[in-house]
């Protein structure tokens, strides 16, 4: 097992983490699936408002790769096709029958795994509307079915707060696990790397031989593209693929049983929650049914689907998306704060550590407020302290708004891999991690278009 140490990132300690005990929720009376969480893909709608659904049965297809089927998570009837800016589908919602129907595939047994060919397998994930879990690096894009990568990364953990802990979401289904972890060789051979932090003992106990990489650092040393920086580095380059250990599960579970899964783990955190924990419950959930088992507190608080720096604002009456594994609720912080700048901060959360808080160890409380408006870029070198990919964020920042993609390129505009450190450190509130992903979504259509 190789060590790799990431030298960069950050760490925020912040209350409300999640324990690692699940709650088992039971069965919500809507589901929804959220198209504008899948990267680059054009929705075609092939349902419509009143039609009958399966769970497993389709829902829309990509315009541009009609191969690729997004699935429903539910039985029952399509209640409404939610539409926002320019037609653009935002959410499918399906109210549930008390008895759902479901579709079904065709299961596989080891020995079909160990005879049956590469191409049979992708079919089977392309079916069972699953491949969407496979992305390719740089872009994040949903991978392509005619390519065999180089490299296929395994995520286990993220360490963005409030995120899944592994010993959560591998508990009772470690079985499972080692089924999926047979798929990927098969898909990518003997090159899957499978990333781990070393603190997380029960998962390098229990997946012995499986793990092959851990990773020591802070966040976000884990996530594939960091990994993948720094081991090009060290001449592993070429395609790259990557995958979390959350969906190995859904994987398995799709060609074990024949049939699309219906559940997954959420971890739930925040100030905004008397009782932050894991539940388990099906995909694509109602936010307010996953609040509701934690206990949430009275007040003007805002719902985050998908983790405090990469996350969105899910509102009070949105739905997880496929990506999703976290909801975090916190303080919206419209309050004013009279004199703040004159005050100590014994309980701020700072990375620069410019308020007494930094001389306490102990978590801090975090909130929506920016405290204070965007200003000029002052060249004070923050972000680039904080970049696990050694890219010079303030200067890619300027080189794009000169229109210069060349130069942004230079700068390292692909190894961005979208963490949000930058934004959440610069003191003069610069949303650098939007300007890179509209960037890198700009250029992915261009070379999509010279394709």
């Amino acid at each position: 097992m190789k060590t790799l140490f990431i030298p960069n990132g950050h760490n925020p300690d912040l209350r409300g983490n999640p324990e690692a005990s699940i709650i088992h929720l039971p069965r919500p009376s809507r589901l929804a699936v959220v198209p504008s969480a899948f990267p680059f893909v054009k929705p075609r709608l092939q349902v419509k408002e009143g039609d009958r659904v399966s769970l497993g049965s389709s829902l829309f297809e990509d315009k541009r790769r009609p191969e690729l089927r997004f699935l429903s998570p539910g039985g029952g009837t399509i209640e409404t096709i939610v539409f926002g800016p320019r037609r653009i589908v935002t959410a499918i919602i399906i109210r549930l029958d008390e008895k759902e129907e479901r579709e079904f595939f065709q299961p596989l047994e080891n020995e079909d795994l160990e005879t049956m060919d590469r191409e049979e397998l992708v079919q089977h994930l392309v079916k069972g509307g699953l491949w969407p879990l496979f992305r390719s690096l740089p872009f994040r894009a949903i991978a392509d079915t005619k390519e065999l990568p180089d490299t296929l990364y395994v995520r286990m953990d993220s360490h963005q707060p409030f995120s899944a802990l592994p010993e959560a979401y591998l508990q009772g289904h470690l079985e499972a696990f080692r089924f999926g972890i047979r798929v990927l060789k098969k898909l990518a051979g003997q090159l899957a790397v499978y990333t781990c932090a070393e603190q997380h003992s029960f998962v390098l106990n229990e997946c012995q031989g499986v793990v092959n990489h851990t990773v020591f650092g802070r966040y976000p040393a884990q996530d594939p593209g960091v990994v993948h920086y720094h081991l090009r580095k060290k001449g592993n380059t070429g395609k790259a693929w990557f995958i979390t250990g959350e969906d190995v599960l859904l994987i398995a579970h799709l060609l074990e049983t024949g049939t699309y899964p219906g559940e997954r783990t959420y971890a739930m955190g925040g100030t905004g929650l008397a009782s932050p924990c894991h539940v388990r419950t099906r995909f694509g959930a109602p936010v307010s049914h996953l609040i509701e088992a934690c206990d949430p507190l009275e007040g003007n608080f805002r719902n985050i689907a998908g983790g405090l720096f990469r996350g969105r604002n899910a509102g009070q009456e949105g739905f997880m998306s496929m990506y999703e594994t976290s909801l975090v609720r916190i303080p919206e912080g419209k309050e004013k704060e009279y004199f703040g700048f004159l005050r100590p901060g014994l309980s701020k959360n700072s990375v620069s550590r410019t308020f007494l808080s930094a001389l306490f160890n102990r978590p801090a409380r975090v909130d929506c407020n920016t405290h204070g408006e965007e200003r000029a870029c002052i060249n004070c070198g923050t972000c680039t302290r904080l970049c696990p990919v050694e890219m010079l964020p303030q200067f890619t920042m300027k080189a794009l708004h000169a229109d210069a993609i060349e130069e942004a390129l230079a700068h390292g505009l692909l190894d961005c891999v979208q963490c949000g450190l930058c934004a959440y450190a610069c003191p003069s509130k610069i949303d650098l991690s939007g300007i890179f992903g509209s960037a890198r979504e700009k250029l992915y259509q261009e070379q999509q278009k010279g394709a």
